[in-house]
């Protein structure tokens, strides 16, 4: 395995590596290299035949992801329906709305930070790195 430099052509890089392998074959019919050689990306190597099937996965993936973030927003808006009343208090009280929406909006800065961060420490387990 090995990587080609930057405009090389695939066809001549893999008549140079079987101009090797002949001679390492011819040097030692027990090597290695005597079943012969390839050129190809290594995305096919890796990948192969399964990339629709990574594609459609990646697709359940995006769809579930979206799913996840409507249901947040949903709770978020019951959420704010909710709190509805003690908002109006506050404002009767004589809180400023700046101050009512910087509040609401460190909350909800808070909370996607623990969800980010709890998602990226899966993905990294999940990931196995």
């Amino acid at each position: 395995m090995g990587r080609i430099g930057d405009g090389a052509d695939a066809a001549v890089v893999e008549a140079e590596v079987s101009t090797i392998a002949d001679n390492i074959r011819r040097s030692d019919p027990d090597a290695i290299y005597s079943y012969g050689v390839s050129v190809r990306p290594l995305r096919e190597a890796v990948a192969g035949d399964a990339r629709e099937y990574l594609s459609l996965l990646m697709a359940a993936v995006l769809l579930v992801l979206l799913l996840a973030c409507a249901n947040l927003a949903g709770l978020s808006l019951a959420r704010g329906r909710d709190r509805a009343g003690e908002i109006g208090v506050r404002l009767a009280l004589g809180a400023g709305r700046q101050l009512l929406t910087r509040q609401l909006v460190t909350e909800h800065l808070a909370l996607a930070s623990v969800g980010g961060t709890l998602g990226l420490i899966l993905a990294w387990l999940a990931g196995g790195t």
